[in-house]
C-alpha cells in the first residue's frame, strides 16, 4: 500500500584532493574522502490499522572520487567525475553501498595569497550508480551539498 523510506540526518564529510593543473582552464584531480550520516528507516504501510516501524542506523562510507575541472570566469568553475565508494559498517536497513558513482559542482576559488585560496562548491553526489552488488531493490544514497575548503598550491 505504501513504500517505505530513509531519511538522513547529522551528515558530515571530509575530502582530501589532489590536483594537477593541466592549463588555465583545465585540471584533473583525485582524492580520499569519509562520509558519516544517522538514518532513520521508516518501514512500508502493510496494514493501515498497523503502526510504521522506524529504525535507526548509522552510514558510514569510503570513497575516491576523480574529477575534471574546468575554470570560467574569473573565480567559478564546474567540476564532475566518477567514484569509487565502500561501505564502512554493516547496515541492515539500507542496502550495501559498494560501487561506482558520479559527482558534479559548480565551484568558486577565491585566491588569498599565491599559495593559499579558500574555495566553495556545491554539489551532487549518487553512491551506487553501478554497484558492486546487485540487490532486488537498490537504494542509492543521494547527497545535496555545499562543500567549503582550503586549497594549498606547491609553487614551483
Amino acid at each position: 500500500m505504501g513504500a517505505g523510506s530513509n531519511d538522513s540526518k547529522n551528515y558530515i564529510a571530509g575530502l582530501l584532493r589532489v590536483g594537477y593543473h593541466y592549463n588555465e582552464t583545465w585540471s584533473f584531480g583525485a582524492g580520499v574522502g569519509y562520509s558519516h550520516q544517522n538514518i532513520t528507516t521508516t518501514s512500508a504501510i502493510v496494514d493501515p490499522s498497523v503502526e510504521r516501524i522506524q529504525y535507526s542506523s548509522e552510514l558510514s562510507i569510503w570513497e575516491i572520487p576523480l574529477d575534471a575541472r574546468v575554470k570560467f570566469l574569473k573565480y567559478l568553475y564546474a567540476n564532475a567525475g566518477p567514484m569509487l565508494h565502500f561501505q564502512q559498517n554493516a547496515n541492515s536497513y539500507v542496502d550495501k553501498q559498494h560501487g561506482i558513482g558520479f559527482h558534479i559542482g559548480l565551484g568558486a576559488k577565491v585566491p588569498l595569497s599565491q599559495q593559499f585560496a579558500v574555495l566553495l562548491s556545491p554539489h551532487y553526489k549518487m553512491y551506487s550508480l553501478i554497484p558492486f552488488q546487485s540487490e532486488r531493490n537498490h537504494d542509492r544514497v543521494q547527497a545535496l551539498g555545499i562543500a567549503i575548503g582550503v586549497n594549498y598550491r606547491i609553487v614551483k
